[in-house]
């Protein structure tokens, strides 16, 4: 079995057991971590560097984190709202929610941070322990959350209740992810309403806003 390098995350690999983590030191690398991640490429950041920036030894870093990629993906998730990944607000409006968080998605990508989080996401097709840090670190709480918006809003008939979840998360965000990753076009937050315009059709409730044929317009 190879050996993982400190760019990967081996699903085997687990932190060390050490002391307990300071707070002031795990903030710290955190904000490190984001700092660089938005300077330069992931494949260019290190954990020497992010040791450096946060004023820590390497070996404080490797023992709460199995590698570079860890740190910056929990340095993303952790910062929601405040320089990191957008996290959903929660209104009880499903379809507002989807919408906004849609919006400041792709406002995060066009921003340096989140050119740095694509690099990572992007590189990670090439090596299977990243893509599982990704999906375990980042991918898997990015579907949880959606899903739960989704729920809530089947319970309150605002989204149709006999839809697959997992097919309607797929087709939203699979929709950004190929305009960032794939055809390399520019994406404005304006693109989220083109999108919605065309999907709320087909998943509102038909008493529910902008309930019309699929592509038609879904605005006001």
């Amino acid at each position: 079995m190879p050996v993982p390098t400190k760019t990967t995350v081996s699903k085997q690999e687990v932190p060390a057991v050490g002391r307990p983590r300071s707070e002031d030191s795990r903030l710290a690398i955190l904000a490190a971590a984001r700092a660089l991640v938005a300077e330069s490429r992931f494949s260019k950041l290190s954990i020497e560097g992010i040791a450096r920036r946060a004023k820590v030894s390497k070996a404080t870093i490797y023992r709460w984190w199995p590698s570079k990629a860890a740190v910056v993906l929990e340095a993303m998730r952790e910062a929601g709202g405040t320089g990191g990944y957008p996290m959903f607000q929660h209104t009880g409006d499903a379809r507002q929610d989807l919408l906004d968080e849609l919006r400041r998605v792709i406002t995060f990508y066009n921003e340096t941070e989140g050119q740095g989080l694509l690099d990572l996401i992007a590189e990670s097709r090439f090596d299977p322990d990243l893509a599982d840090a990704v999906r375990d670190r980042f991918v898997v709480f990015r579907r949880k959350d959606t899903i739960e918006v989704m729920r809530a809003g089947m319970a309150k008939g605002t989204i149709r209740p006999d839809l697959d979840v997992e097919t309607v998360m797929d087709a939203l965000w699979g929709a950004v992810y190929y305009k960032l990753l794939v055809s390399h076009t520019p994406v404005s937050p304006d693109y989220a309403d083109d999108l919605f315009e065309t999907f709320w059709p087909a998943i509102g409730q038909p008493h529910g806003r902008g309930r019309k044929a699929l592509g038609g317009s879904a605005r006001g």
